[in-house]
């Protein structure tokens, strides 16, 4: 996966959320800034995985946190979560080819 340059993201809903009499068919994805922190939820570190994947999503589409959680599980989400690792600094990806970079590093410098 690759690491999203867009600022913004837009994501189509294959099945439509009903959110206060609206109808959403698709959800725009933007890139946080640091202030936008301090609109997360104060008790992360005592939320599981998923519900602070919610939290982070919720606030970067701008939408609340029911609306993430109507999102179809199996066609949608999938979309969701890929624009939000894509958002991410650090993918597996990126992680992997760090961790062999400083391994190829660590093994040079043992043998000088």
């Amino acid at each position: 996966m690759n690491r999203t340059k867009k600022s913004t993201v837009t994501i189509r809903l294959d099945w439509p959320v009903e959110n206060e009499n609206e109808t959403i068919d698709s959800l725009s994805m933007k890139r946080l800034k640091v202030g936008d922190r301090l609109k997360l939820p104060d008790d992360l570190e005592k939320r599981n995985d998923s519900e602070n994947e919610i939290s982070m999503m919720a606030l970067m589409c701008g939408v609340s946190e029911e609306v993430i959680k109507e999102v179809d599980q199996f066609d949608d989400y999938p979309k969701l979560q890929e624009a939000y690792l894509g958002f991410l600094s650090l993918t597996p990806t990126i992680l992997q080819k760090q961790s062999s970079s400083s391994q190829r590093k660590q093994k040079q410098a043992s043998k000088q």
